[in-house]
Parts: C-alpha cells; sequence; structure tokens
C-alpha cells in the first residue's frame, strides 16, 4: 500500500472541496481524510494503491480545477489506521 499526503492551495475552502473529496472517495479503494488547513490550504491523505491514489487525485483535480492553484504531493509511510475516507475538522 502506499499513502501519499497532498497540499492543495488555491481558493480551496468554502467551495465544496472536503465533500467533493469524499464523495469521489468513494469511486476508488482508498482510505484516509481531508480537512481544512489553518493556512487556507486543504490537506488530503490518501492511502491505496497508486494507480487508485493517482486516479483519485487526477478526478478531484479536474473537478476542482478552477479553484486549484498549486498541488503539492509527498509520498510519507503507509498508515494502516485508516478504514474509510472522511472529512475531518
Amino acid at each position: 500500500m502506499a499513502q501519499k499526503h497532498v497540499y492543495f492551495t488555491g481558493r480551496v475552502q468554502g467551495v465544496g472541496f472536503r465533500y467533493t473529496a469524499r464523495s469521489l472517495a468513494l469511486n476508488y479503494h482508498v482510505s484516509g481524510y481531508v480537512k481544512n488547513l489553518a493556512d487556507g490550504r486543504v490537506g488530503l491523505v490518501v492511502r491505496g494503491d497508486n494507480e487508485e491514489i493517482e486516479a483519485f487525485i487526477d478526478e478531484l483535480t479536474m473537478c476542482m480545477k478552477e479553484n486549484i492553484t498549486n498541488i503539492i504531493i509527498n509520498d510519507e509511510p503507509s498508515d494502516d489506521s485508516f478504514e474509510e475516507f472522511e472529512i475531518r475538522f
């Protein structure tokens, strides 16, 4: 299993970004979470097979492209504590 921490910059808060991410995640075999960050970005941690992760991030980026100005994707050690994909507050 792979895991990535993704940071989305732009007008990404208050536009349904987290709910879109959670809704799209249901179509993929991924787990993790999405949350608003204090600095105005949205952070997303996603775990699954690389192909599923990439497809999920690509679809999310395409759906929210009008709001995103930058994306940073970091690989990180896989965390087995995620059983589903959720919105965190």
